[in-house]
């Protein structure tokens, strides 16, 4: 967020309710338990509406047989999409569509080279 948006969500914080559903979804995250991540999330989303789509991405995150995880697939689309095998470019629009994660170039740097090697 920038200073502006930093500054709104401020003036309208509001007390943690809810307390143990909040605990629980960390106690899920730390046993993997992705089912009962959702379904907390899901009862949560009324109160705090961030946590759901956080959730699912932290789910879509995970590989599967199917795919590689959605921050290595989206990069994967995003050079094909660039045609480009420059970091630069390829991590500015990784934070534009993937922001969620929260990835440092860091983070997205061994992930993008991973792919590059792998091509």
């Amino acid at each position: 967020m920038n200073k502006t948006g930093l500054i709104s969500i401020y003036k309208k914080r509001s007390a943690l309710i809810e307390l143990n559903k909040v605990a629980s979804l960390w106690e899920s995250y730390q046993n993997d338990d992705t089912e009962k991540l959702i379904q907390t999330a899901r009862e949560l989303e009324s109160v705090y509406p961030f946590i759901l789509p956080a959730a699912h991405a932290h789910v879509e995150r995970k590989p599967t047989d199917e795919n590689a995880g959605r921050p290595i697939q989206s990069l994967i689309t995003i050079i094909k999409e660039l045609k480009t095998e420059e970091f630069k470019p390829v991590f500015r629009e990784f934070n534009k569509r993937d922001s969620i994660y929260g990835f440092g170039d860091l983070q997205v740097k061994r992930l993008f080279d991973e792919i590059i090697k792998n091509n």
